[in-house]
């Protein structure tokens, strides 16, 4: 088995917040997509930074171990494709031929 491919890859999931409660140092929120609920505990300063709110849309990019929480993809796009030029993604369309 190849294991190295799959820590390459992306994935985006668009939800909704259900929960968010922010601590001193840490921050847990809570995302349902579809039937899916997770939650991420990650640094209260990047939950701030992203702009996440309780019961509005959220991006999650979840790539490896890492998860990025972001509220507008084009702006977040344009600052992440910057600093990654070899950076790809593929539309469900392109995935399927």
């Amino acid at each position: 088995m190849n294991y190295g491919k799959r820590i390459n890859e992306a994935k985006i999931i668009k939800g909704i917040v259900d929960d968010l409660d922010k601590g001193m140092g840490m921050a847990s929120v809570t995302i349902r997509s579809g039937k899916r609920i997770f939650s991420v505990l990650m640094p209260t300063s990047e939950v701030l930074s992203s702009g996440v709110e309780k019961d509005r849309p959220v991006f999650c990019l979840i790539q490896g171990k890492d998860i990025t929480l972001f509220r507008d993809p084009v702006e977040f796009f344009r600052r992440y494709g910057a600093n990654r030029s070899e950076l790809e993604f593929f539309t469900p369309s392109e995935c399927l031929s």
